[in-house]
């Protein structure tokens, strides 16, 4: 009885591992991404459902799939930027098919470090600074002028050496200012001559 029993246990052994021998085993490949420039993703990426782990110019991942595909390499490339290379050790696209993996990605603009771009205008606006006028000078009044001068002086003899035109001198109401008359003593006559003058005006 206990023979049998041996026996009967081996085989059941023997069965289940057969079965184990009979039960394929997924095979997993390593796929990496070279790119044509620092990726504009890092980190884990999602693209399409697959989720690749990108750093600087490489992007890898690991799973099932025999042979590279072009939309998974176009779900990529959307998301990092153009692909230089695709695939996996024995299986990689060529040279069409990274054509068509990187048809809809935007090209990139980069910056000449060599060009210097030109500083904007500044715009200086002017101010005006200065002491204030301890006595401002009142604002002219409409109905009269009053004119101050020091005492003038007119040097020159003869006439003058040519023909000019009249000049016509309009202002408004002049008051002259001033008390008496000058006291009698000898002076030299003085004759100053000049153009025609018009004083228009009334008188105070």
């Amino acid at each position: 009885m206990l023979r049998r029993l041996l026996i009967v246990a081996g085989l059941i052994f023997v069965a289940a591992s057969s079965a184990d021998a009979q039960t394929p085993v997924a095979r997993r490949f390593i796929y990496t991404a070279q790119l044509n420039g620092d990726a504009l993703a890092t980190g884990q990426v999602d693209a399409g459902g697959i989720v690749w782990q990108c750093s600087g110019r490489t992007c890898t991942v690991t799973g099932p799939w025999p042979a590279p595909g072009v939309p998974a390499c176009v779900a990529l490339a959307a998301r990092v930027g153009a692909i230089a290379s695709y695939g996996r050790p024995g299986a990689v696209l060529n040279a069409t098919q990274l054509a068509q993996c990187n048809a809809q990605v935007r090209p990139r603009i980069t910056l000449d470090p060599s060009v210097v771009r030109a500083p904007r205008p500044r715009v200086i606006v002017p101010s005006i600074s200065g002491p204030t006028p301890s006595n401002p000078s009142p604002a002219p009044s409409a109905s009269s002028v009053s004119v101050r001068t020091a005492t003038m002086t007119v040097t020159g003899t003869g006439a003058l050496g040519g023909g000019f035109s009249p000049v016509m001198v309009r202002t408004n109401t002049m008051t002259l200012t001033g008390t008496g008359a000058l006291a009698p003593g000898e002076f030299a006559p003085v004759t100053v001559r000049t153009q025609t003058m018009t004083l228009t005006g009334a008188p105070p």
